[in-house]
């Protein structure tokens, strides 16, 4: 399990979708689940609905769990990101809708 705070500057490389304002790159990481902390940031939807993971090739998004949330403050998710050292969190998109799932993380029970 990794933990991580937002820190990164952003990134402009391979750009997963255009529907999406702004990509931080998160790095450091290890572990197939990674535990993420992240600060609310200018232009996120307050909810943290719009914030994805996608690999730094641009081409996988990877699925997550929103566990718990203070709306305009912080976020902690749970990332599958099937033991990548690196990945991409995008958001910035108002009408994005969450796409949170425990069990696409964890398997269904």
């Amino acid at each position: 399990m990794s933990l991580f705070a937002l820190g990164a500057q952003n990134i402009y490389a391979a750009w997963w979708s255009y529907d999406w304002g702004e990509k931080r790159e998160l790095s450091n990481l290890s572990g197939d689940i990674i535990y993420l902390n992240i600060a609310y940031q200018t232009r996120m939807q307050a909810d943290f609905d719009d914030v994805r993971f996608v690999n730094t090739a641009g081409d996988t998004e990877y699925d997550y769990y929103l566990e718990k949330k203070v709306d305009s403050d912080y976020a902690i998710f749970r990332v599958k990101s099937l033991g990548a050292s690196a990945i991409d969190m995008y958001y910035d998109n108002s009408s994005a809708s969450s796409n949170s799932s425990l069990s696409d993380v964890y398997g269904s029970s």
